[in-house]
């Protein structure tokens, strides 16, 4: 997995967890969950308008240009399949009006 990180304040949370349907590694025992810092250890690396205690705000998230890319390129082939298969589909509705004979009426 890439991950790019475009802001100095800005802080990556993509981690691979699967591969394929397996995980990538074993998830972590409550042991280890429990002796991880957690919460507290998190805090100092979020933007200080996010550990505002009154009306904090959440980090903004922030889209690549590669993603806008990704994103485009992805929606242009799904709409690319849905245009043929509409059009199959408007091929297989004629062939079913046709008369049984042969003739168009």
């Amino acid at each position: 997995m890439h991950s790019r990180i475009t802001r100095p304040d800005a802080m990556s949370n993509a981690r691979p967890v699967m591969a394929g349907d397996e995980r990538t590694s074993p998830g972590p025992t409550l042991t280890r969950a429990r002796a991880r810092a957690g919460f507290e250890a998190d805090l100092p690396e979020l933007p200080p308008a996010a550990r505002r205690i009154e009306v904090p705000a959440p980090p903004a998230a922030v889209v690549s240009e590669r993603l806008l890319r990704h994103t485009a390129d992805v929606r242009r082939r799904i709409e690319e399949r849905l245009r043929a298969a509409a059009g199959r589909s408007c091929r297989t509705r004629r062939t079913d009006l046709a008369s049984p004979h042969g003739d168009s009426g």
